[in-house]
């Protein structure tokens, strides 16, 4: 993707600034285009990927997709999926989130985890105290880059 100038971005409609805050709409294709190469830092266990998402394991048997990383990359982030298993402090979770200890009581869900998993992901909820997306190593990262995988 050619890196152009923000006057550019303007004139293409990839860009449109509010006048009325400091926000910038974005066109969705173009940020999502732009955004990938950080997600791609993103440490995905393709194993576990794979196996958690069987429509991806699908698509990359069939040769619709490159493999794991590219649809986390340009598709899986943004659709909330989750790229390793995250465990969950189930205390801590519980204790941040009483609606989910509740929803556990009501037996709508089993676990913190399954909660989680199933939901507390894609809303932004964190599993501990700190959580951030592990990035890959430094050599990882550069053979990917490289090597163009």
């Amino acid at each position: 993707m050619p890196f152009e100038t923000y006057a550019m971005l303007l004139n293409l409609k990839k860009v449109l600034p509010s006048s009325k805050s400091n926000y910038v709409a974005v066109d969705r294709d173009y940020w999502i285009a732009a955004f990938s190469a950080h997600v791609g830092q993103v440490d995905l266990d393709e194993e576990w990927y794979l196996g958690r998402y069987p429509d991806v394991a699908e698509a990359v048997s069939g040769g619709v997709l490159r493999g794991a990383l590219d649809h986390y990359c340009h598709s899986g982030y943004f659709e909330h999926r989750m790229p390793y298993f995250i465990k969950v402090n189930t205390e801590w979770y519980l204790s941040e989130n009483p609606d989910v200890e509740g929803a556990i009581r009501h037996e709508i869900y089993k676990s913190a985890q399954e909660h989680f998993e199933e939901t507390g992901y894609r809303e932004g909820r964190h599993p501990y105290p700190g959580f951030a997306l592990r990035k890959r190593r430094e050599q990882d990262q550069h053979e990917t880059q490289t090597t163009g995988s």
